[in-house]
């Protein structure tokens, strides 16, 4: 007989905890992703925008 694994996510404050991690990580790839699209030129490369 397998026994599961316990659960990474067994408790409210771990949900939380995790749920935070997720918040800051999107938060973290926002910067990048926007300064990349504005040095985008319109003109030079429609397709791309």
């Amino acid at each position: 007989m397998t026994t599961l694994p316990e659960p990474r996510i067994g408790t409210l404050g771990s949900l939380r905890e995790h749920l935070q991690w997720a918040i800051e990580l999107e938060h973290a790839t926002l910067p990048p992703y926007l300064t990349a699209l504005y040095s985008l030129d319109p003109e030079r490369n429609p397709a791309a925008v």
